[in-house]
């Protein structure tokens, strides 16, 4: 192109990165000549390099099989892509040394921003040094966002309120008669789980209910089943609630395989509303998981620096099949 036009390449790259740099108008006229023959397209990764800046999204996700993070991940990556960033994947684990890991690795390479996304064990020891290795990616010019408690003071963070949403479907189960409910949670000391909890014993302390039916959980369907088994021997609640979606189909599966019926002798409710929960018919509570990671991938693409505080997304009960009123004989 710098050939074409007779011109330095450093006039070249001024014209064609659009630079206030001043050019005399028949270099800057040559220049686009040029350009509109060659059919010139400015070379992104050049560019981003060039400014010391990479126009990718590091999104650090606990499990990419676990459909929450799925559908999360499918809003920021759709909104990255309008905003013309390319999305990097990264599965931690749930292991805050692998999380530090990915944050070192994606200021490195200078990413336009770093998405955290789900809750965080707070307290933890490797609590510091993740602490520390958001500041520097911030430092050096990363927007840093979480999704969900990441147990990290002064990021930027979108959410829903977890207390409330567990409150709400609390009151809900007990709106149908049901007074001694099971909760199903996620592991000791996690940050989402621990308000879901919170808003759990709330609520059931509001209808003058014992809040301490509490079966220790985890994240996925295997750890509802152990749950349940465990519920199945020591003699089963009108009505169980789970931390999610994923242990609540572990609970639903072995009450089906004890040959307790769903909702006829037990209701079954979870959080997140994922496609499971609607295919499977169960009553769950909407999270909007797309809108979370495209609300905060909006943040990064259009450079909101305002951005700084808090941002709580609705939420709403979805009634369906695995709950019903509870039957008095």
């Amino acid at each position: 192109m710098a050939r074409l036009a007779n011109v330095s390449m450093t006039t070249a790259s001024r014209v064609a990165s659009g630079s206030s740099y001043p050019v005399s108008a028949d270099r800057h006229e040559r220049v686009e000549k040029a350009i509109r023959e060659l059919d010139y397209t400015p070379n992104a990764l050049a560019r981003a390099l060039a400014r010391h800046q990479s126009m990718s999204i590091g999104v650090l996700v606990g499990s990419i099989t676990d459909p929450y993070f799925a559908e999360v991940t499918r809003g920021i990556e759709d909104q990255a892509r309008r905003g013309g960033c390319l999305t990097i994947l990264c599965n931690t684990d749930r292991n805050l040394a692998v999380e530090k890991g990915y944050v070192e690795i994606l200021r490195r390479q200078h990413a336009v921003g770093i998405v955290l996304v789900g809750g965080a064990f707070a307290g933890h020891a490797q609590q510091v040094e993740l602490a520390a290795a958001v500041a520097r990616a911030v430092a050096e010019g990363s927007t840093v966002i979480a999704i969900g408690d990441s147990g990290l003071a002064g990021i930027p963070t979108v959410t829903v309120d977890d207390e409330a949403l567990m409150f709400d479907l609390t009151q809900y189960v007990c709106s149908l008669g049901h007074r001694r409910v099971a909760f199903v949670g996620a592991p000791s000391g996690f940050t989402t789980g621990d308000h879901r909890l919170a808003g759990f014993q709330a609520a059931m302390r509001s209808q003058g209910l014992d809040p301490s039916l509490v079966y220790a959980g985890g994240f996925d369907y295997t750890s509802g089943r152990r749950a349940a088994t465990r519920m199945l021997a020591d003699g089963l609640a009108d009505a169980i609630i789970t931390f999610n979606d994923e242990s609540a189909l572990g609970v639903l599966m072995a009450l089906r395989d004890a040959g307790v019926r769903v909702p006829e002798d037990v209701s079954v409710a979870g959080v997140d509303d994922t496609r499971d929960a609607r295919f499977t018919s169960l009553t769950s509570v909407m999270v909007p998981m797309y809108e979370l990671g495209a609300t905060a991938a909006r943040h990064i693409t259009q450079r909101d620096g305002a951005f700084e505080g808090r941002t709580v997304l609705a939420h709403r009960i979805a009634p369906r099949l695995t709950t019903a009123e509870r039957r008095t004989s």
